[in-house]
């Protein structure tokens, strides 16, 4: 049965990344000796369960749009405990190191999550990254949308210009003209002896 009120996803730590279908991971530390702790709604912090690994909010809907900045990037992923949300109504990414994402009528909650409550994930002394590895989905900036940078392709763009600059730059040279095969001189015939 579908849902109508909607669930905020806060995460002021770890490390977030995107598959090629603009769903949204997010890694945070986590184990049984040390479960992460989430504030859900207005009550005191709890701990989420300690032997859980992976807490999947789903819905059938495609991902809605990603706006903000990229926060600043990582090429390690904590172990623990994945956040995983598919078909997100929208992601912000807050100038603040918040990544805020806001999740309409979904399929699939973890039992310990709430229906309808914030969620916020903190942990003193870790702040949000992204992995460098991750896909970027294009960010919304107010009413623009500035279209996600492929290094590689800016890379290769680099070169091409680089190399037609050196074409203009450096002058063919003409190639040598070969030598005209020298005429052999017509031979005199040797005069008759009588």
């Amino acid at each position: 049965m579908a849902r109508s009120r909607e669930t905020r996803l806060v995460f002021e730590c770890g490390v977030m990344r995107f598959d090629a279908s603009a769903n949204l991971f997010v890694h945070l530390s986590h184990s049984v000796d040390a479960p992460h702790s989430v504030v859900i709604g207005d009550a005191e912090p709890t701990l989420a369960p300690a032997s859980e690994r992976r807490a999947r909010v789903a819905s059938s809907k495609e991902p809605g749009p990603v706006a903000g900045i990229w926060p600043e990037f990582t090429t390690a992923l904590p172990r623990g405990l994945v956040v995983e949300v598919r078909g997100y109504k929208q992601v912000e990414l807050g100038s603040d190191g918040k990544l805020i994402v806001l999740v309409g009528e979904h399929d699939e909650m973890p039992l310990w999550f709430e229906h309808g409550q914030e969620h916020v994930f903190r942990h003193d002394g870790e702040q949000l990254r992204m992995w460098d590895k991750s896909s970027r989905p294009e960010i919304q900036k107010g009413k623009k949308t500035v279209a996600k940078k492929s290094s590689a392709s800016s890379k290769a763009k680099k070169a091409d210009e680089t190399k037609a600059a050196a074409k203009k730059a450096v002058p063919k040279k003409a190639a040598p003209k070969k030598a005209a095969p020298k005429k052999a001189a017509p031979k005199k015939a040797a005069p008759k002896k009588l």
